[in-house]
């Protein structure tokens, strides 16, 4: 955060960052300073507040002095759902809410600003995970250069995927992991043919993807061109 903080030893760009934050016992003591007319609405999904979810910046109630200049801290309460109830901290029982906590050097913006960047973020980790599962842990070389051009082939198809589940898959394929996919989809046999100017799919009609297959393949063909 600190090398962040000044642009990676330059002085010239200006980095921003946001992470998630350490619920130690210093934060505990901080929020609960904080007056229930301090916290502020947070936004759903369509940009109109939440009645319950809310937000909160606590900055000053910490002790950072050994932190880069500008860290902001910014906690988000929900109510606890029945299903999460594990590993509730006394005082999350006894407001009913769970805490979250960012931490970011970004200034001049607000808390909601701030909160849906941050969880928009999160997809980041999803896709590092998906990563994980294609190839990203079995570079090929000792080489640089070689793992290098390995990344590059994963980075291409990450896009390949996501853009197939974007716009011609739906239901659990639109959403599941790669080997799901790849067993639910790209592994049906399946060969392309050009025939009388067209270019067709043959594939065996009983197969139990087969439906799957047909339709992603007309919603692809059905795309306007690109040019």
């Amino acid at each position: 955060m600190a090398w962040i903080t000044t642009g990676g030893g330059n002085k010239a760009p200006t980095w921003e960052y946001s992470v998630g934050w350490s619920r130690d016992a210093d934060f505990w003591a901080g929020l609960v300073q904080v007056p229930e007319k301090a916290w502020t609405p947070a936004l759903d999904a369509k940009g109109q507040p939440r009645e319950d979810a809310a937000l909160v910046e606590i900055t000053d109630l910490l002790d950072l002095g050994e932190w880069p200049p500008g860290l902001r801290i910014v906690v988000r309460r929900e109510p606890v759902h029945p299903k999460y109830t594990k590993d509730l901290k006394p005082y999350e029982i006894a407001t009913g809410f769970r805490y979250t906590v960012i931490a970011t050097n970004t200034v001049g913006r607000q808390l909601q600003w701030l909160d849906v960047r941050h969880r928009a973020h999160a997809h980041v980790e999803s896709g590092i995970r998906r990563s994980k599962a294609l190839t990203l842990l079995r570079l090929p070389s000792f080489k640089f250069a070689l793992n290098q051009a390995w990344c590059t082939l994963l980075t291409l198809a990450m896009d390949l995927l996501s853009w197939l589940q974007l716009l011609a898959l739906d239901g659990r394929l639109a959403r599941a992991e790669p080997a799901a996919v790849r067993a639910g989809l790209l592994d049906v046999p399946a060969k392309l043919v050009d025939h009388a100017r067209r270019r067709e799919l043959k594939l065996d009609p009983a197969w139990p993807a087969a439906q799957h297959v047909v339709t992603a393949w007309d919603r692809i063909q059905a795309l306007p061109d690109p040019g």
